[in-house]
C-alpha cells in the first residue's frame, strides 16, 4: 500500500507539472499583455511595468523563474491586483468557495443517494420516473440557467430570497441549489443504476433465502456494494464543487475563487490564472488519490496494491 501511494504521488506531481506548464504556455500564446489596455499609462511606464514583472525576458527564462517559485509554494504577484500575492488572493476567496462547495456537496450527495436508492427500490414506478426526470433536468440544463431562473422567480418575482451577495443563510440557498443540481442528477443516476445491478445479484437472493430482514439486506448488502461506483465520481466532483462554480459565483456576486478567476482571465493576469488552475489541479489529484484509498477501506476485497487475498 505504501509503495502504491508513493507511485500515485509521483504521478500526481507529474500531472500537476503538466497542467501548470500547459496553462502557463497557453496564456503566453494569447496576443498582447496585461498592460495593453491601460490607456492612461504612458508607453514608458508600460515598459517599466513589463520589466518589473519580468515580461521583457525570453519565455524560457520566464518559465524557469515561474516554475522555480511555484516549487517553493510562491504563485507570484497578481497583475490585476497591484502588490497582492496570488497565494493571498486564493486564501481570501477560498473560504467563500469552500463554504458554497461544502453546502452543495452535502445537498448533492444526500439528495442524490437517497433519490437513487428510492428509485431503484421502486423500479418503473412513480419515484423511479421522478428520479429519471431529475437526472435529465440536471444534466441538460446548465447551472447558470438554473441560477438565473431562480434569481428571477424567487428573488425578483416572489421576493422571498435575496437575489445576490453572501451575507446570511438566506443568501446561500439559491447558489447552493444551482450548484448542487447537476451533482444530484449524476449521483442519483449512478446510484440507481448501481442499485439495480446489485439487487439482481445471487448473493442478494441468498440473503433473502436466509431470512434476513429487508432493511438489513438493503443497508448491509445493497447500498454498501452499490455505493462504490458513486464514490468513484465523487472525488472529482468534490474537488470541482469545493472551489465553487466560476459562473455561479459570478452570477450571485460571491467573493470566492471563481470571481477572481473570471476577472483574471479578462485582465490576462497570468500568475493569478495559473495559480488558481494549479490549485484546482492539486486538489483534483488529491481527491482522486483519496477516493482510491477509500475504495479499499469500504470494500475489503479491493487491494490497493492490485493483489487479492
Amino acid at each position: 500500500m505504501f509503495k502504491y501511494i508513493l507511485k500515485r504521488i509521483a504521478g500526481a506531481l507529474v500531472t500537476v507539472w503538466i497542467v501548470v506548464s500547459l496553462t502557463w504556455f497557453m496564456m503566453q500564446a494569447i496576443p498582447g499583455d496585461p498592460f495593453q489596455n491601460e490607456r492612461r499609462v504612458i508607453p514608458e511606464l508600460k515598459e517599466q511595468l513589463r520589466k518589473y514583472y519580468g515580461l521583457d525576458k525570453p519565455l524560457v527564462v520566464q518559465y524557469g523563474v515561474y516554475m522555480k517559485n511555484f516549487a517553493q509554494g510562491n504563485l507570484g504577484m497578481s497583475f490585476l491586483r497591484k502588490n497582492r500575492m496570488v497565494n493571498t488572493i486564493i486564501k481570501e476567496g477560498l473560504p467563500y468557495s469552500a463554504s458554497l462547495g461544502l453546502r452543495a456537496i452535502a445537498v448533492g450527495f444526500i439528495v442524490g443517494i437517497s433519490l437513487g436508492i428510492v428509485a431503484a427500490l421502486n423500479h418503473n414506478k412513480g419515484w423511479d420516473r421522478f428520479s429519471i426526470f431529475v437526472a435529465i433536468l440536471g444534466v441538460s440544463i446548465p447551472g447558470f440557467v438554473i441560477a438565473a431562473t431562480l434569481q428571477w422567480f424567487l428573488g425578483v418575482k416572489l421576493k422571498i430570497l435575496p437575489v445576490a451577495q453572501w451575507k446570511s443563510f438566506a443568501h446561500t440557498i439559491m447558489p447552493t441549489f444551482a450548484l448542487s443540481l447537476t451533482m444530484i442528477a449524476q449521483v442519483a443516476r449512478f446510484m440507481r443504476s448501481s442499485m439495480l445491478d446489485v439487487i439482481g445479484q445471487d448473493y442478494i437472493k441468498t440473503a433473502k433465502a436466509k431470512g434476513l430482514s429487508t432493511m438489513k439486506i438493503i443497508w448491509s448488502h445493497e447500498i454498501r456494494n452499490a455505493i462504490l461506483p458513486v464514490i468513484t465520481i465523487l472525488g472529482p466532483w468534490i474537488a470541482f464543487v469545493l472551489t465553487g462554480s466560476f459562473v455561479i459565483e459570478t452570477i450571485f456576486a460571491i467573493p470566492g475563487i471563481g470571481k477572481f478567476y473570471v476577472q483574471s482571465i479578462n485582465a490576462q493576469d497570468y500568475p493569478l490564472i495559473t495559480g488558481i488552475t494549479a490549485f484546482m489541479g492539486v486538489l483534483m489529484v488529491f481527491m482522486n488519490l483519496l477516493v482510491d484509498i477509500l475504495y479499499g477501506l469500504i470494500d475489503p476485497r479491493i487491494r490497493l496494491d492490485g493483489s487479492s487475498k
